[in-house]
């Protein structure tokens, strides 16, 4: 009887504690529910932090965190945010990026100028545009030495290739731009978050693409070439696990971490991570500095075998040339 109450006794100082762990998390990511709605989302936001808390007092080479994700289930996460991917058909659209330029032992985009600010898609699931906004900002560094912040949400209203919201393929994306002429700035062209009326002819183009590949898929020395000789570079992840939404920090090496691929970001660089002895690929998402991961970044395993990767980062990697900004 005396153990019984010492573990309702726990119990109740934990949801005392996540009260006010819930309250903060309220204020820090504007969240607004009704009374019914609240109760709700407390009991699902301290079953994330049980599981939060239990994986950092664990070893792990990676950190979990509460973060904008926190008062979602793994569903509601899913279907709010993630897609997903129609397979493309690599045997046509993949060239042989296996030959090109020794690569140094780490290297990061974000040095050289190459990578605009952490955006936020919001839930929307227009991850492709802002993946394959990445590449065309960093592929026009390259070829004009402008960094160009340019709109997804022109690829959003106006790429048919594509579905908006429901879904796309950076590739496609790429292709959008090259065919219509190029792209609008974000200022010019600023994202909403849903899909509207194309408003392609109400700005001007300030950035192009010459061309867009699929590089040799399933070899990380492939990707750190392709990264190192034309930036930035966009890949397809299983983003799905519980882990990948909660991430904070370290080295993401989550076993379980399928290759069934539903969400879009961009690698910008690649490096080693002394404290854990582990390489890695230097990840920028599209879910805000603050939302999530470590300011809106991710350091994910990096293995020098070839097959699909983490999470199947290895699988599609998309690059463009010839990009100008003006």
């Amino acid at each position: 009887m005396i153990k019984k109450k010492k573990k309702i006794n726990k119990n109740i100082n934990f949801l005392f504690k996540n009260r006010d762990l819930f309250n903060k998390f309220k204020n820090d990511f504007n969240k607004h529910y009704s009374e019914e709605e609240e109760a709700i989302r407390y009991k699902i936001f301290s079953d994330n932090v049980k599981m939060i808390n239990k994986h950092n007092s664990e070893e792990h080479n990676y950190k979990l965190g509460i973060n904008g994700f926190t008062d979602l289930t793994n569903a509601e996460y899913q279907s709010l945010y993630l897609r997903p991917m129609e397979i493309p058909d690599l045997e046509i659209e993949t060239v042989d990026a296996s030959g090109l330029t020794d690569t140094p032992s780490s290297y990061d985009c974000r040095n050289y100028g190459e990578v605009t600010p952490v955006k936020n898609q919001n839930p929307c699931g227009s991850c492709w545009s802002f993946s394959a906004t990445g590449v065309i900002e960093g592929c026009g560094k390259i070829g004009s030495g402008k960094l160009n912040s340019v709109s997804e949400q022109e690829l959003v209203d106006c790429d048919d290739d594509d579905n908006g919201c429901s879904g796309g393929w950076p590739k496609r994306a790429l292709d959008w731009v090259k065919n219509n002429g190029g792209i609008c700035s974000e200022s010019a062209y600023p994202y909403q978050a849903v899909q509207g009326t194309c408003k392609k002819t109400s700005c001007s183009s300030v950035s192009t693409v010459g061309s867009a590949y699929y590089a040799t898929p399933n070899n990380p020395e492939v990707l750190k070439s392709v990264i190192y000789t034309y930036g930035p570079v966009s890949v397809a992840i299983d983003a799905s696990s519980t882990q990948f939404s909660n991430y904070r920090g370290g080295v993401f090496d989550y076993p379980s971490c399928g290759t069934a691929v539903n969400h879009a970001v961009l690698v910008v660089g690649y490096g080693h991570d002394y404290s854990v002895g582990l390489d890695y690929w230097i990840i920028k998402n599209s879910w805000g500095t603050s939302w999530w991961g470590a300011a809106g970044y991710m350091n994910m395993k990096r293995t020098n075998a070839n097959d699909a990767g983490m999470c199947g980062i290895l699988q599609y990697p998309v690059f463009a040339t010839g990009c100008t900004a003006h």
